[in-house]
């Protein structure tokens, strides 16, 4: 979840269940295993990474960081989705845009359903055009994680000040789909800031994808200690937030790549960043 500008205090939970921010002892035993684990998969490939020369490494980060090329693709998604999708926080109906079809460097396809306000009631109402260049912009490993994008009508029924959130939609036949909502404040925003807000959703998803919760492990607690500073205002409420938000600076600079200037501030974020995000996009 991500407010605007100033911060205001916050409690945020992603998902009902998920342990509480720096609580290891909160976890069931499950999630615990699977939290260890990703701070030992993280671990391995950092020390894997670490090996490689300089050029080596640059590959393997461009690669994970690739866009993904558009491939021709329309149809609905899975019918017990729509009613999720149609309410949801913003309580208003939605058009459902067609099916965008994506293809990463390896030529694995996944397809996001991207969803347009149906009448934002006088208000500018993104495009099919801008919803799908804002999806272009994105890694295709992120992208992997995510199912649908909703760019909702109205702000969110219990949070207004929030201006992107990410859930789960639970489906019984198709299984979990990962959802990320952008409300008008997020959308009306400049492309750019659009796009930092889906990116830091979508570093939500890296750190359900990286372990297994969006609280990330002690990997990332280490990292955060030896950087020695907060990432941002927001970054500061809580591990999950901070991983957020050092997603959106590692993608913002290309892993340091464009920017070298994050990088240099925050090498131990972006090392760990870089292993997880290595591990998504090239597995173990």
């Amino acid at each position: 979840m991500r407010p605007p500008g100033p911060v205001p205090a916050l409690l945020l939970a992603l998902w009902a269940g998920a342990p509480a921010a720096g609580d290891p002892a909160g976890c069931s035993a499950r999630a615990l295993a699977r939290l260890r684990h990703g701070d030992r998969q993280v671990e391995r490939a950092a020390r894997a990474l670490g090996r490689m020369t300089d050029g080596e490494r640059g590959l393997r980060r461009r690669s994970a960081l690739a866009r993904p090329a558009a491939v021709a693709s329309t149809g609905l998604p899975p019918l017990e989705w729509l009613p999720a999708l149609r309410g949801g926080a913003a309580g208003r109906d939605q058009i459902l845009l067609r099916r965008i079809g994506l293809e990463d460097l390896s030529g694995r396809r996944h397809r996001v359903y991207a969803v347009l306000p149906r009448d934002p009631r006088g208000g500018a109402r993104p495009t099919s055009a801008w919803a799908e260049r804002l999806l272009d912009v994105q890694p295709s490993v992120l992208l992997g994680l995510l199912d649908v994008l909703v760019l909702r009508a109205g702000p969110h029924r219990e949070t207004p000040s929030v201006v992107a959130e990410t859930h789960v939609v639970d489906g019984a036949l198709h299984g979990d789909r990962t959802v990320v909502d952008i409300f008008p404040r997020g959308w009306g925003d400049s492309f750019e800031e659009a796009s930092d807000h889906l990116r830091h959703e979508l570093g939500h998803l890296a750190s359900l994808g990286t372990y297994g919760q969006a609280t990330p492990g002690r990997t990332w607690a280490a990292a955060m200690e030896r950087d020695g500073r907060r990432v941002s205002a927001y970054g500061a409420t809580s591990p999950s937030e901070d991983f957020a938000e050092s997603a959106v600076l590692y993608v913002g600079s290309a892993g340091g790549d464009s920017r070298p200037a994050p990088r240099a501030e925050f090498p131990n974020r972006f090392r760990v960043l870089e292993a997880a995000l290595d591990l998504l996009a090239h597995g173990e």
